[in-house]
């Protein structure tokens, strides 16, 4: 019984973090600050908004290993106006409403 509640949780958790995508070309970002750390929040074609993200934009702060090659990313992709794909979770955890990004991909490559 305790493994099957472990398995459970940990099923749970998984699922609570579980990633989204949405491609699209990007329509604009803002280089921004929240506090102590860099924000970078974007917007792309079409995004849908939902619970705490009521912009319909996504996010990415500095406290992640990658954000500066995220933003990196994001800015080349809007200035080619190359679609990029954008694996969020639907939390609001570095910016209050919009979306966390996970990670982007940019260019036909499996994401």
């Amino acid at each position: 019984m305790k493994k099957f509640l472990i398995l459970m949780c940990l099923i749970f958790c998984n699922l609570a973090n579980a990633q989204t995508f949405q491609t699209a070309k990007i329509t604009g970002f803002v280089p921004s600050h929240l506090q102590d750390k860099e924000v970078f929040i974007v917007k792309i074609e079409g995004n849908v908004s939902g619970g705490c993200n009521t912009t319909a934009r996504f996010a990415i702060d500095s406290s992640q290993l990658h954000f500066k090659s995220v933003r990196a990313a994001i800015m080349t992709a809007f200035v080619s106006q190359t679609p990029i794909i954008v694996a969020y979770t639907e939390t609001c955890n570095m910016f209050p409403n919009a979306w966390d990004i996970a990670y982007v991909c940019v260019g036909p490559i499996n994401c």
